[in-house]
């Protein structure tokens, strides 16, 4: 099925021109913002059709919104076409920070003089909770790829980056061989809101990074994409690595390491985060290394390192030594 392109002229390109020129929005930012104004665009199509399944009153058919005039009735049905769809607090929650991007915008350069989603409410939802694989099945996870192919020798580099690192996936496949010093051990990367911060990594990701690098020219290929030329990992055929592969690129890895459960690339963030807060690193400085604006973000590691907790709780606490056997009387 071919996507249609938005009329270059409507509220929505030109928010997306502005998001990409502007605003610096990453690839990721303006697929998903993208895909979000789309199904909006596509539940107002659905709902002035008089066939539909929930038909809209004579007034409703009169009034056919468009994405860039409608109203906080208009939205607060499409918030429950999408409760019906069993859309996820999470994914809704998303959802509407899109649109309030997207109203507050129109409200700034004068397009309207309000903004439909003042007065709507997030659904509530729990936080998630990390889920970090545990560091054996870690250690486990990057010693999988072989080291005898280009491919084992790319993923082996992308594992041992993204745990040494706590990169985001995102950062890991733009990053560029100008940003990447095997001499300091340490990348820059270009994160969120599009703030650069320096990370360093150890020396075993050093030698791993250093023998891809080694064979990365033979994938390049004699006449290379322009992008591609640029990054540190490649795909399979010589293009830039992207977001998909790389996902692919690590369930591969737990598959044929025999991992026995599902791994995305954020756990080994989540992983990075979790076991440096084990060893004792504060935790201002895991928001640094993660690149979080806030530290609250990052607080969400201090529910899951639990076994830290307990063995200064262990050592400080008075009452937390074992108390004495009691001698048995003889008989």
């Amino acid at each position: 099925m071919t996507r249609s392109t938005p009329d270059p002229a409507s509220a929505e390109a030109r928010y997306l021109t502005w998001l990409r020129t502007v605003d610096h929005a990453s690839p990721h930012t303006l697929r998903a913002t993208d895909a979000d104004l789309r199904d909006l665009s596509r539940f107002l199509s659905l709902r002035r059709q008089p066939g539909s399944a929930r038909p809209c009153a004579d007034a409703d058919l009169q009034h056919e919104p468009t994405l860039a005039t409608v109203d906080a009735r208009d939205l607060r049905a499409y918030l429950a076409g999408l409760m019906e769809r069993a859309q996820s607090p999470r994914t809704i929650a998303r959802k509407l920070a899109t649109l309030r991007s997207f109203y507050g915008w129109l409200v700034r350069t004068g397009a309207r003089p309000d903004a439909p989603t003042d007065g709507l409410r997030n659904p509530r939802q729990g936080r998630p909770l990390p889920r970090p694989l545990d560091l054996s099945t870690t250690l486990e996870l990057l010693d999988t790829p072989p080291s005898d192919t280009p491919r084992g020798l790319r993923d082996k580099a992308f594992l041992e980056l993204l745990y040494a690192s706590g990169l985001r996936v995102s950062e890991a496949v733009e990053l560029t061989l100008d940003r990447l010093d095997l001499t300091r051990r340490s990348v820059r990367v270009v994160g969120k809101g599009q703030k650069t911060r320096d990370v360093p990594f150890h020396a075993r990701c050093a030698e791993a990074l250093s023998a891809w690098l080694e064979t990365r020219l033979t994938v390049l290929g004699p006449d290379p994409d322009p992008i591609a030329k640029t990054r540190v990992f490649l795909a399979d055929r010589g293009g830039p690595l992207s977001d998909r592969s790389a996902r692919r690129l690590v369930e591969r890895a737990a598959k044929e390491g025999a991992v026995g459960q599902h791994v995305h690339p954020h756990r080994l963030r989540h992983g990075f985060a979790t076991h440096l807060l084990d060893r004792g690193l504060d935790l201002r400085h895991i928001q640094e290394l993660l690149g979080h604006a806030s530290i609250s973000t990052t607080q969400v590691y201090t529910h899951v390192s639990v076994d830290q907790l307990q063995r200064v709780h262990t050592l400080a606490h008075p009452r937390a030594k074992a108390p004495p056997k009691k001698s048995q009387d003889s008989k």
